[in-house]
């Protein structure tokens, strides 16, 4: 509907008439006058409304035909604010906001009143909000009677009310919530309950089965009684009142609302061993007693228990908890009474390991454990030195006999001695030792494990035995001695005072071929052999092997090591006996990548593999030029063909060319390039293209489908026809050259070298979609959405309107500037209130003798078929508009390139947007008009519901689609989808064979 000036005035029917009944306005005509009545809205219940107003800005959620539906809408919406009404018509929008509203004739507005909820105690309120997922407990029928029902169920969580009625549900679960108007949503709060010093709290709950010891009056009475009753494990209390209990037993506790339920702390169970009126008594009770580990006490009073338990321990508020010292676990062999006593006995017993004493007393026992020890106040912990474990072979008594002893002892490694005494023990194992004080550890020098060979007595008669024996890496010696080993193994070695280890040179492992008595025959032997790749020589001597591996090398004093050149694996092709033998083969033949040659000689290899590429004294390697790795495209005979071939490929980056010859590959890739002598290498360039203002350009690419508009001959030309031309969205053009089209589709775009695509990005003429109002005003597009009407077509002037000198009133009149309202009558923006046409009203209005007013004429009902055949009607303010069908519903891929617009002098649709124009009921294809296969000829569907059309881009088929899924042979559509259901917030759930469908 048209809006209403922010300056017009609104006269009640109070203020209207004087006592005798007669108008202010008798000087106007009745028709104005009639026009000042304030409009009469119907009431609904909850809501409020406002007669003559209305809230323009952009809140409009849904379209409704009556006052009934307009409410039942917004009752349904929680975004739903409000709803307008055209009074005595089938016209209004719900609306998300409703305020700030202004002055609208003949527009009620209603505004939604939120629904009034009683606060209950101990619950939070929500008003027009409910959970609806099956939460429900029970039914009820007052909201006394649901507190009561909730407060007496752990499990509800809340419970809903109809406000105003007598029906509700407790609920288990109230959250998330969704809109429901005219509910009312209580939430359970958690009672609150205060902290007291020796208890734990658990609120809405107690333990109610015969437990209560005395009544208390208030919380703190509830901890004394408490703390002073030994039976007492906590109370209970009302949260909020003056009433509770001590308790027996606070455990298994069962839910009850509004109760805080006190657990006394040190709530100890099974660890009691007997009970005790004093901590004296407490401790000699324990201290008699070797199952106790201690003992509790109520400080002050004549309570307290022994205990076999003592940790972990938990706070108990006026509890002493003691805990005895040196608590130690079936360690003790023996009791002792003294010091000296104790260390007799630990002495005499191999298994004792230590012994401890109550310090300053007359008690204590000798231990086969001493660690780990822990903390025990007032004992002495002795410990035994030389802790050893197994390793003992015999006993001796002075350090030279443990020498002789170990050293007659093959499985010896040392021997320990009591410093100054006659005890010691000849040992296996030496390591890892510990402390032990007074005790001297000899460990025997040379520890070697079974590497020995044989025995020899001096150095020479070593190293002798050593040479001879091929499975001998060295041998030992005891320096100025006579002793030694030749081993089999020399290394790791360890530290051995005394003994010189001798370790054999070139220690080399199953590499070796053959032997050999001179340099020059290893060298012959090694050159004849595929397999050698290198040999040794004793220098000066007459022995060495050739051999298969050189690498790695260890050191080996006196040994010279050969080792081949050109060390090759596996790619060689064939062998030539010159270079240029070589090239000429490695040339002709495909797979090989370059060859080898032996400088100044007769013997090489071409290879199919020249990298990576080792040391070869005196051998030449050739690599062939352009090695090029799986970038090829195709082949081509001639650099014209490459070029060609490249161009209209677009992942062609470039070509290459054996100069001079007929042969080279277009390439997906062409850098980084490497040497190829003779070879040329060309890199395709990306086309230049100017930057042009409004427009984006994409280099070598263009658009191809039927959708030139025109040619021009360069790019300012296409530039500047493309501007002036509405359904013109690009042009291309021949980089540097002199053709190019306009275009009224830009994409898709496909590769196209040479060519660069300009695509418009100046908004389309708005002039198109946003008409003047005033159909004599010039129209004149602008960036934005509306286009600038302020100026007249020839013949018409801009005036004032009626006197009135606001800007929004001036209009276009003839220029002979006679009043509009004496002419025939023109449409004219917001001037319909008091400028009228024969019938009273200005054009586009008429008038409404129910609402005693102009009103907006709906021409699509007053004037049937205006709009012709095929487009629709819709009536705007003023005015009415025609609206062409969209074919993208059956167009192959959804999307039609051109658009169906309404031609008034033929009143049918016509797609204008290129060459030809094709009539609704025809498209465009390769540049013709064809049939739409999916209408026919009186432009009816071709499929009946529930299928849909398919066409074929060139319009000779068509295809019945099914819209939901075939069932034995029938098509048939989801019934949630075609036939929701009616309730908010119902599940609905279709049928297996989607004829019927169930809402829960």
């Amino acid at each position: 509907m048209p809006g209403v000036p922010s300056d017009m005035e609104h006269v009640s029917n109070a203020n209207a008439k004087h006592d005798n009944g007669t108008s202010d306005l008798g000087s106007r005509s009745s028709s104005s006058a009639r026009r000042q009545l304030v409009t009469v809205c119907q009431e609904m219940s909850g809501y409020s409304v406002a007669p003559d107003y209305d809230y323009y800005l952009g809140d409009n959620i849904g379209r409704h035909t009556s006052v009934s539906d307009g409410k039942a809408a917004c009752d349904a919406d929680p975004n739903c604010a409000g709803f307008n009404w055209v009074a005595g018509g089938t016209d209004g929008y719900t609306k998300s906001v409703v305020a700030p509203a202004v002055p609208s004739p003949g527009i009620c507005l209603y505004t939604k009143i939120v629904t009034s909820c009683e606060a209950i105690a101990g619950y939070t309120v929500t008003a027009d909000y409910d959970y609806y997922l099956g939460d429900n407990i029970a039914r009820h029928t007052s909201l006394d009677a649901g507190k009561t029902a909730c407060n007496n169920d752990a499990s509800c969580k809340g419970f809903n009310w109809v406000a105003g009625g007598t029906d509700g549900y407790t609920k288990t679960v109230v959250a998330p919530a969704s809109y429901s108007r005219g509910i009312c949503l209580y939430t359970k709060k958690v009672t609150s309950c205060e902290a007291i010093a020796g208890y734990t709290v658990t609120a809405d709950y107690d333990y109610s089965v015969g437990d209560n010891i005395a009544r208390h009056t208030s919380a703190d009475a509830g901890k004394t009684a408490c703390n002073n009753d030994a039976s007492c494990k906590g109370f209970n209390w009302v949260a909020g009142g003056t009433d509770g209990y001590t308790k027996t037993v606070v455990a298994p506790a069962t839910y009850s609302y509004g109760i805080c339920l006190y657990t006394k702390k040190d709530y100890s169970v099974g660890d009691n061993i007997a009970r005790h009126t004093s901590a004296d008594a407490g401790k000699t009770a324990c201290n008699n007693d070797a199952s106790c580990k201690g003992f509790n006490w109520v400080a002050g009073g004549t309570d307290g228990y022994t205990k076999t338990v003592v940790a972990p321990a938990t706070y108990s508020y006026g509890i002493c908890l003691y805990t005895k010292k040196d608590y130690s676990v079936g360690d003790n062999i023996a009791r002792h009474t003294s010091a000296d006593a104790g260390k007799t006995a630990c002495n005499n017993d191999a298994s004792c390991k230590g012994f401890n004493w109550v310090a300053g007393g007359t008690d204590g026992y000798t231990k086969t454990v001493v660690a780990p020890a822990t903390y025990s106040y007032g004992i002495c912990l002795y410990t035994k030195k030389d802790y050893s474990v197994g390793d003992n072979i015999a006993r001796h008594t002075s350090a030279d006999a443990g020498k002789t002893a170990c050293n007659n002892d093959a499985s010896c490694k040392g021997f320990n001695w009591v410093a100054g005494g006659t005890d010691g023990y000849t040992k296996t194992v030496v390591a890892p030792a510990t402390y032990s004080y007074g005790i001297c550890l000899y460990t025997k020098k040379d520890y070697s494990v079974g590497d020995n060979i044989a025995r020899h007595t001096s150095a020479d008669a070593g190293k002798t035995a050593c040479n001879n024996d091929a499975s001998c890496k060295g041998f030992n010696w005891v320096a100025g001695g006579t002793d030694g080993y030749t081993k089999t193994v020399v290394a790791p070695a360890t530290y051995s005072y005394g003994i010189c280890l001798y370790t054999k040179k070139d220690y080399s492992v199953g590499d070796n071929i053959a032997r050999h008595t001179s340099a020059d025959a290893g060298k012959t032997a090694c050159n004849n052999d595929a397999s050698c790749k290198g040999f040794n020589w004793v220098a000066g001597g007459t022995d060495g092997y050739t051999k298969t591996v050189v690498a790695p090398a260890t050191y080996s004093y006196g040994i010279c090591l050969y080792t081949k050149k050109d060390y090759s694996v596996g790619d060689n092709i064939a062998r030539h006996t010159s270079a240029d033998a070589g090239k000429t083969a490695c040339n002709n033949d495909a797979s090989c990548k370059g060859f080898n040659w032996v400088a100044g000689g007769t013997d090489g290899y071409t290879k199919t593999v020249v990298a990576p590429a080792t040391y070869s004294y005196g051998i030449c390697l050739y690599t062939k030029k352009d090695y090029s790795v799986g970038d090829n495209i195709a082949r081509h005979t001639s650099a014209d063909a490459g070029k060609t071939a490249c161009n209209n490929d677009a992942s062609c980056k470039g070509f290459n060319w054996v100069a001079g010859g007929t042969d080279g590959y277009t390439k997906t890739v062409v850098a980084p390039a490497t040497y190829s002598y003779g070879i040329c290498l060309y890199t395709k360039k990306v086309t230049s293209c100017e930057a042009i203002a409004g427009y984006t350009v994409t280099a070598d690419y263009d658009y191809y489908l039927g959708d030139n508009i025109a040619r021009h001959t360069s790019a300012d030309a296409g530039k500047t026809a493309c501007n002036n031309d509405a359904n013109c969205a690009g042009f291309n053009w021949v980089a540097g050259g002199t053709d190019g089209y306009t275009k009224a589709v830009v994409a898709p775009a496909s590769y196209s070298y040479g060519i660069c695509l300009y695509t418009k990005t100046t908004p389309p003429n708005n002039c198109l979609t946003n008409k003047c109002f005033d159909r004599h005003a010039k129209c004149t597009p602008t960036s934005d959405a509306t286009p600038n009407c302020g100026t007249c077509n020839k013949g018409f002037e801009l005036a004032d309107y009626a006197g009135n000198s606001d800007p929004s009133f001036r209009a276009c009149i003839p220029s002979n500037n006679i009043n509009i309202c004496t002419q025939a009558p023109y449409l004219t923006p917001r001037v319909w209130v008091t400028c009228r046409d024969s019938d009273g009203c200005h054009n586009g209005f008429k008038w409404d003798s129910t609402k005693q007013k102009c009103v907006d004429r709906n021409e699509c009902e007053d004037t049937p078929g205006i709009c012709g055949a095929v487009a629709t009607c819709i009536d705007i303010p003023w005015s009415y508009a025609c609206a062409c069908p969209s074919i993208d519903d059956h167009y192959p891929g959804g999307a039609y390139a051109g658009t169906f617009t309404f031609d008034p002098s033929s009143k049918t649709c016509v797609d204008a947007t290129a060459s030809p124009k094709c009539i609704y009921g025809t498209f465009r294809y390769n540049g013709a008009c064809v049939d739409d296969p999916c209408l026919d000829a009186n432009l009816n569907k071709a499929c009946a519901e529930p299928y849909t059309c398919m066409a074929a881009m060139d319009g000779s088929s068509h295809r019945c689609i099914c819209k939901g899924e075939m069932i034995n042979g029938e098509c048939r559509v989801d019934p949630c989808l075609s036939k929701p259901c009616p309730s908010a917030g119902a599940v609905c759930t279709p049928a297996a064979d989607y004829l019927s469908r169930t809402c829960a």
